[in-house]
């Protein structure tokens, strides 16, 4: 069995001087981050859970 998803993509804040991101704005829920390098060579991406 495969499971298939859909995400939606959007840029919800840029990055901080200080590499952190407000995300009290969110509602609880699953989120991807894209971390791209300042010449766009690398990424990284991470999931994170979000609740209350």
């Amino acid at each position: 069995m495969r499971n298939t998803y859909c995400a939606i993509v959007e840029s919800i804040h840029p990055m901080t001087s200080s590499n952190r991101m407000n995300i009290e704005h969110l509602s609880p829920g699953v989120y991807f981050v894209k971390i791209v390098g300042s010449n766009g060579a690398c990424s990284i991406v991470e999931k994170f859970v979000k609740t209350n």
